[in-house]
């Protein structure tokens, strides 16, 4: 049995890349060079990519408790779990750089998994290392750590 939970970016930011498309568009017209074109076109490809197609999810397996973010991903046996609980985000969970993924899994805060949600599920292996998935609401973090429980047994 597999369950999986998906967090995806807040339609709020669809407006992004379009308000940053127009101040680019007068920075190409000012300045018609291949290096800005790049650096524009770049940062909007990311935008874009960010708003459409960026995602976070939990997969619950039998077997392993698979976390991933844009750029990241870490599959975690369900043998080494020993804690899961539901966590709401609160002031510690954030950093300077408002990254979907930050942190280190062996450090006391470990790796925060966001795209916006305010409710997670954390996940606590054997050897300490921690992760928190930020996902949509209080029922899909309770659902997710319900699953998680279920498969340790």
């Amino acid at each position: 049995m597999t369950s999986a939970f998906e967090e995806r970016m807040s339609v709020e930011w669809l407006i992004i890349p379009f308000v940053v498309m127009i101040p680019s568009l007068v920075v190409l017209l000012v300045e018609p060079h291949l290096l800005t074109f790049l650096v524009v076109g770049g940062i909007l490809a990311l935008l874009v990519w960010s708003v459409f197609a960026a995602r976070i999810s939990v997969t619950v397996g039998q077997d392993t408790v698979d976390v991933a973010g844009p750029f990241y991903r870490r599959e975690i046996p369900v043998s080494e779990i020993t804690d899961v609980n539901v966590r709401r985000e609160d002031e510690k969970d954030h950093s300077w750089l408002k990254w979907p993924v930050v942190g280190k899994a062996a450090t006391p805060p470990g790796v925060r998994i966001s795209l916006g949600g305010v409710m997670g599920a954390r996940i606590t292996t054997t050897t300490g290392e921690t992760w928190t998935v930020f996902l949509s609401g209080r029922g899909q973090a309770d659902e997710c750590v319900a699953e998680v429980r279920d498969a340790l047994g």
